[in-house]
């Protein structure tokens, strides 16, 4: 049930963003034109009207870029950002790079050979990982024997491994993490499980 809400959130909340998106492009797009005529305006009367009106106009458009670019520091994991920057070119490459630090451009195969064609790179890695994950050579009996662990917990520990997770307990693992962090791989951050907890916290459970 909760894998299918989150489903259904994820859907809406991208849809959600596109209508936000082109919403702020289309007011972006009138504020300057807005700007451009006050501009002009002014520069023929002079006017006091025509300036207050023109100084409106930069702050709302100054607004849309402030926000714009708190998306982008986001985005661009900046762990400091100093009060009143306004680096935009910075954090746009700093997001870039991020972008790109996740794509794998190259890849050395078990042959010692350089791979770095997209398809060839899946390949070896598929290969690797099956190769890394099968069950040849393995012996269980043998990796326990070497941990040195006792043979049983005892009935007080067993006891306790036996409980399920209370509420309490997720709660105080959920806040500790810190903001713009994903605690698990569907993207859905830290901020949102905490304004939410108390409507999801029986479906996560």
């Amino acid at each position: 049930m909760w894998e299918y809400i989150k489903y259904k959130i994820r859907a809406y909340s991208i849809q959600y963003s596109k209508r936000k998106a082109a919403a702020r492009r289309k007011q972006e797009k009138e504020v300057l034109r807005e700007i451009s005529f006050l501009e002009s305006s002014y520069y023929l009367n002079g006017s006091q009207e025509s300036f207050d009106r023109l100084n409106d106009a930069r702050a709302r458009l100054e607004t849309l870029y402030n926000y714009k670019l708190k998306g982008i520091i986001i985005r661009s994991r900046a762990r400091w950002v100093e009060q009143g920057e306004k680096s935009t070119k910075y954090f746009l490459n700093l997001e870039n790079r991020h972008k790109c630090i996740n794509v794998i451009r190259k890849f050395k195969s078990e042959t010692g050979h350089d791979v770095i064609n997209d398809a060839s790179i899946l390949a070896e890695l598929s290969h690797f990982y099956k190769k890394l994950y099968n069950n040849v050579g393995c012996f269980p009996s043998l990796i326990l024997h070497n941990l040195h662990c006792p043979n049983r917990i005892t009935e007080d520990v067993a006891s306790i491994c036996d409980l399920e997770f209370t509420v309490d307990e997720c709660k105080a693992s959920l806040f500790s993490f810190h903001d713009n962090k994903s605690p698990g791989s569907d993207g859905f951050t830290a901020e949102f499980y905490k304004i939410f907890w108390p409507d999801i916290a029986h479906l996560v459970l």
